[in-house]
């Protein structure tokens, strides 16, 4: 372990840390000891002693930051006008007029008041333990079910929210899935600049431009009603494509990982990574 160039370590409860702790008592002062974590909880406050000088996180601002739950990136060669016109007609036709939303992580409470109200305003087809909806009717329709993807892919717009809506750079799969799955990702979560700094340009409703619930059904149904402020939500397609599959957007963080390793030679290290973590816009 100690002839290793860097050592990374993937903050999980069920490893055992202890032979790092013990590492650490004859640690190679020449080695990058890196925490691997894609969760918006803190590490344990005993990891501050590790002084991890890297992290490869979903903050921007980790040393390793491309690709935490998906990714976007420009095509070589354009969708040509027919197929793009083609695309955007058919979804404009065949999907809904609503939204679809699966959750099954109740704790946040913020998320399920701001659909609650929305629900009151705009058609939503709800999914999961945590919400209480008419069109909730079964219970196989579950994450990663052949029912989810239905909902998916005939309904105009997937409700994005994120268990963390303020914790810094926090955008996760959820969001990256509804692009592939053709429909309009409408967010609830960190800062509007760091869904721009991640997607494609005007690919996303954002709620938090919109005074309330309200507002921001009244602006769904325009986009669901009129077929140019639909299109304008799909320009992007015809020159960027989105990944977030792991044995895709993996690839680009460890290349990502590779790149600083054989070009970056600064020696810093995290004095509370336990904060860290808990950092909030």
């Amino acid at each position: 372990m100690n002839s290793s160039d860097a050592i990374l370590s993937l903050l999980s409860s069920r490893i055992d840390y202890k032979p790092l702790f013990n590492l650490n008592k004859h640690r190679n002062p020449d080695q990058i000891w890196m925490l691997w974590h894609d969760e918006p909880y803190p590490a344990p406050s005993s990891f501050n002693s590790l002084h991890f000088n890297w992290t490869l996180s979903y903050r921007f601002d980790s040393e390793v930051s491309v690709g935490s739950y998906g990714i976007a990136y420009q095509l070589n060669v354009p969708m040509d006008e027919n197929s793009y016109r083609k695309w955007v007609d058919e979804n404009y036709r065949n999907r809904r007029n609503e939204a679809t939303w699966f959750v099954s992580n109740c704790g946040s409470k913020e998320r399920l008041r701001y659909y609650s109200q929305l629900k009151n305003h705009f058609s939503i087809s709800a999914y999961g333990r945590c919400v209480l909806n008419e069109k909730n009717t079964t219970q196989n329709c579950t994450r990663s079910s052949q029912c989810e993807l239905n909902r998916l892919v005939t309904s105009k717009f997937y409700l994005a929210f994120e268990s963390k809506t303020t914790r810094i750079s926090y955008i996760t799969e959820k969001f990256w899935r509804t692009f592939t799955h053709g429909a309009i990702p409408v967010v609830l979560g960190p800062k509007r600049q760091d869904y721009e700094q991640v997607a494609p340009p005007d690919s996303f409703i954002y709620a938090k431009d919109y005074a309330n619930p309200e507002a921001l059904a009244k602006y769904l149904h325009t986009v669901a009603t009129n077929p140019s402020e639909y299109e304008k939500y799909h320009q992007w397609r015809r020159n960027y494509a989105t990944q977030y599959s792991a044995s895709v957007v993996e690839s680009f963080r460890f290349c990502e990982l590779c790149y600083k390793l054989n070009t970056n030679t600064d020696r810093i290290w995290y004095t509370d990574i336990h904060k860290y973590f808990l950092e909030e816009d």
